[in-house]
């Protein structure tokens, strides 16, 4: 459900949900989904926005994830296959 806390008042939101493990969907004209290996992936977070990414991997494999932004901090989280955190990391405390 989602409601307003306060009496008096309207506005716009976004709502997100990205479950894990799952089938990643992503939103027509959003960005998200596989990752492909060597290749920049673009995107845009408005307010509210979660873009939600996926990669295959081994166990023992080695894993460079990097996000990086202007004029914002980003966030970037890796949950396992069994929807655990993994590790996370932002531009405050780099990596985690």
């Amino acid at each position: 459900m989602a409601a307003r806390y306060t009496i008096s008042g309207h506005g716009n939101y976004t709502l997100s949900l990205a479950k894990s493990p799952g089938q990643i969907f992503v939103a027509p004209l959003d960005e998200g989904g596989p990752l492909t290996n060597g290749w920049k992936h673009t995107g845009v977070l408005e307010a509210g926005d979660l873009d939600v990414w996926s990669f295959a991997a081994t166990a023992g494999d080695s894993i460079v994830l990097r996000m990086g932004a202007t004029n914002f901090n980003p966030w970037i989280r890796l949950f396992g296959p069994n929807g655990a955190l993994v590790g996370s990391a932002t531009s405050f405390n780099g990596i985690c």
